[in-house]
């Protein structure tokens, strides 16, 4: 019987420690979610050192740890932690491997970077919700594969050429080359704009629409006018393209869901054909003017 009571308590201890542990960890870990949430990154951080301290085996404390650092830009800790959930569980969701693979990039780490996107790449299921993921670690790819060349390259450049096949007698700017260095994209009010096909007799306002001309046969051709929905009866202009050319960000002004005077606006490239420009939004777009956007080759950064 003695015995018995002592096992018994023994259980009872036993048990009432783990809750314990696990009441702690959790408290630690939710006390980290809500200052990342807060972007409150150093606060964070020490507290999932805490929550590690009781369970090191949680991937999501490790895939939070490997965020908050990554915001702090201190790179290294932050790989160090998402190969923490590598060694915990191979299986784990892979998008971890494409915050990883951005790290990799802003530490100018490009090996590192690709091959850590072709597992990514390999892992995460190619379904129509992932689309927009792949499409990312695909751009990141290229920008992986092609910028140490481009670093690589010596700098040169031959004296500038007046396009008199691309030029008119009306305003032309905003020129964009398209990565493949095949489409020059350009905004011009020149007469025979959407504007002009509209009124004809406003010679004082024929719009803002794009325009692109292709390289052919070592020059460029004459330009044509992009059809809707990339061009409109709103001022269209500023084109600015990812590595792979499959993403392009530009500039409406007055369009229907304008949160500004002009906005930037979004379109994929699918086969030949531009999808519908969608508005980016109050996150990007202010109530201002929005104008003249870039955008990074791994297309992380507007």
């Amino acid at each position: 019987m003695r015995n018995l009571t002592i096992s018994t308590s023994i259980s009872l201890f036993m048990i009432l420690s783990i809750n314990c542990q696990a009441q702690t960890y959790d408290d630690a870990h939710r006390a980290g979610v809500k200052a990342f949430n807060a972007r409150d990154y150093k606060t964070a951080i020490a507290k999932f050192k805490e929550a590690v301290r009781y369970n090191g085996r949680k991937e999501i404390t490790w895939y939070y740890t490997g965020m908050s650092f990554a915001n702090l830009r201190q790179y290294p800790q932050s790989i160090i932690a998402f190969k923490k959930i590598a060694s915990i569980n191979p299986s784990y969701n892979p998008y971890y491997l494409l915050e990883m693979s951005r790290v990799y990039l802003a530490m100018n780490k490009f090996s590192d970077a690709k091959r850590t996107l072709e597992t990514f790449l390999d892992k995460y299921p190619n379904t129509s919700k992932n689309t927009r993921n792949r499409h990312l670690a695909l751009n990141m790819l290229e920008y992986a594969a092609t910028s140490p060349k481009l670093r690589a390259a010596g700098n040169s450049m031959a004296e500038p050429v007046l396009l008199q096949q691309v030029n008119s007698q009306f305003n032309d700017y905003t020129p964009r080359v398209n990565p493949k260095g095949d489409r020059l994209y350009f905004t011009s009010v020149r007469m025979g704009g959407f504007d002009y096909l509209a009124d004809s007799t406003d010679r004082s306002n024929w719009g803002e629409d794009v325009y692109v001309s292709r390289f052919e046969n070592d020059s460029w051709n004459a330009p044509e006018l992009l059809p809707e929905p990339i061009n409109s009866m709103k001022a269209d202009f500023g084109s600015a393209f990812t590595g792979d050319g499959q993403t392009m960000v530009y500039v409406r002004c007055l369009g229907e869901e304008s949160v500004g005077s002009c906005d930037l606006y979004i379109t994929y490239l699918f086969g030949t054909i531009w999808t519908e420009p969608v508005n980016m939004g109050n996150v990007v777009n202010s109530e201002e003017w929005e104008s003249q956007p870039t955008i990074s080759s791994d297309g992380n950064t507007i």
